[in-house]
């Protein structure tokens, strides 16, 4: 019994000696640190508005006049310079910050030499709330790791501000500029207006072609008498100059006298729209060998961009934009050809016959028997004479009127279309000893080379001596 009693004994000196071992290393212990988002929680806010409403932020750099921010009700403006096209959304993330500016973390809390982190001549960020409170905040150098050293005003500790807070706090003026200026998608185009040099060149996207000659729903409508096809290269080359960002080279926020920058009466215009966006800007004069003055009808603020930006209209030639095949009807669409030159006729006539096999659209197909001039005739031979008659294509504009009231043409192609649809006439008017005048239905404006008449014909000629069949 004794000698358990001794043994118990001994057991509580161990673990009274280990429990004060314990007691006493215990302020030895190390605590792992915060870090990342629990320590910067863990700080006191550098400056906090709370509840407070901010009636405008000033930011001065070290030297130089700065720039005021003001707020009233949701809009923001630049004091000062109300032409000034302000970016909104980075006009509130720098309100934001003094609702609650937290410290990534503690530099110093008592610094010896202030310059060491930028904060000898320091930018400043100073917020004016509507109760004439000032919360002021000194922006000094980057960290190392791209953050910004700021104190407080009132306060000697230094801390760091993630560059997100900071870069915003020491920002220029030019920084805070709208720069989303409208831009259209080239690839999704449904209209581009171009007026230049006294004329209107207008493009639009059809829902559907404008005749049997036209191959694409690209139509431009103007400056000639009548619609017309559009050529789809052309076309695409032109959409890949329309810019979808401005390179914008300065700005005039308060221009006056718009006559100063050629914009009172401006020497181009253009407008393009995509499915969801509306592009219009106006240019004027020359602001430098590589720039030019531009603005926007619904903004005041004069911009200079590059020459590049605007060459599109420059580019934008009616003539280039044309489809040039004026005659090109789909067979599919067409029953009879006669075409006329002279002596020489051809008369073009495809009979068919529908099967009773349906296509992939729902219509039938045909069996089609290919005929010239009452002889029958090869397909690829058919098609060969066909495609001779309806790549005649446009030259040269004539640039003039050219009536042709009374006047007899020299050359005609008449289409007969499927189904009681109605013809298609196309005229040769005699212009001089080189070139045809070409009509579609109006007096006409483009030239054809009468050598390319005659080389169709001679084309066809010789097609038909081979290819005719016994």
């Amino acid at each position: 019994m004794r000698r358990n009693l001794i043994i118990a004994a001994v057991a509580l000196v161990v673990f009274a000696g280990a429990y004060a071992f314990v007691t006493v290393a215990k302020p030895f212990d190390k605590k792992p640190a915060k870090s990342g988002e629990a320590a910067q929680a863990a700080l006191p806010a550098i400056l906090d508005a709370g509840s407070k409403k901010l009636k405008s932020v000033t930011i001065t750099p070290a030297t130089g006049a700065g720039f005021t921010i003001e707020k009233t009700g949701e809009a923001y403006r630049v004091a000062g310079n109300p032409g000034f096209e302000l970016d909104k959304d980075k006009a509130e993330t720098l309100f934001f910050a003094f609702t609650g500016m937290a410290p990534k973390e503690v530099i110093d809390a008592n610094p010896k030499a202030v310059g060491d982190f930028g904060l000898d001549k320091p930018k400043t960020a100073e917020a004016l709330l509507e109760d004439g409170t000032k919360l002021r905040l000194e922006i000094g150098s980057k960290t190392p790791g791209g953050d910004w050293y700021v104190r407080a005003a009132n306060s000697e500790t230094v801390y760091s501000l993630d560059s997100y807070q900071g870069d915003n706090l020491a920002a220029s003026l030019a920084d805070y500029r709208q720069k989303n200026y409208p831009t259209v998608d080239p690839q999704k185009i449904t209209a581009l207006t171009i007026k230049s040099e006294g004329r209107t060149i207008r493009i639009v996207n059809r829902p559907e072609p404008i005749d049997p000659t036209a191959m694409t729903t690209l139509t431009l409508e103007s400056p000639f008498r009548k619609p017309y096809p559009v050529d789809s290269d052309a076309f695409t080359a032109i959409a890949k100059e329309i810019p979808t960002s401005l390179a914008v080279q300065g700005f005039v926020d308060s221009p006056g006298p718009l006559a100063t920058y050629g914009l009172d009466s401006p020497r181009a215009e253009a407008e393009v729209r995509d499915e969801t966006a509306d592009f219009r800007i106006l240019v004027g004069k020359e602001a430098g060998p590589d720039s030019v003055y531009v603005k926007f009808p619904d903004k005041k603020t004069v911009f200079k961009v590059a020459k590049s930006d605007v060459a599109f209209i420059k580019d934008a030639i009616p003539f280039k934009l044309l489809s040039k095949l004026g005659m090109l009807v789909n067979i599919d669409k067409v029953e009879d050809l006669r075409f006329t030159v002279g002596g020489d006729s051809f008369d073009l006539r495809m009979k068919r016959t529908p099967t009773t096999t349906k296509k992939a659209d729902g219509t039938m197909e045909e069996n089609v028997d290919y005929s010239v001039n009452g002889k029958k005739v090869e397909e690829k031979a058919f098609k060969s004479v066909y495609q001779a008659i309806i790549g005649i294509g446009f030259e040269g504009e004539i640039g003039k009127p050219f009536p042709v009231a009374g006047k007899k043409p020299e050359a005609t192609v008449l289409f007969t279309l499927k189904g009681g649809a109605g013809e298609v006439r196309f005229s040769f008017y005699s212009a001089n000893a080189d070139f045809y005048a070409f009509s579609g239905g109006t007096d006409p404006e483009f030239l054809i080379t009468k050598s390319q008449v005659s080389d169709a014909v001679s084309a066809i000629k010789k097609t038909l001596t081979e290819k005719t069949a016994q």
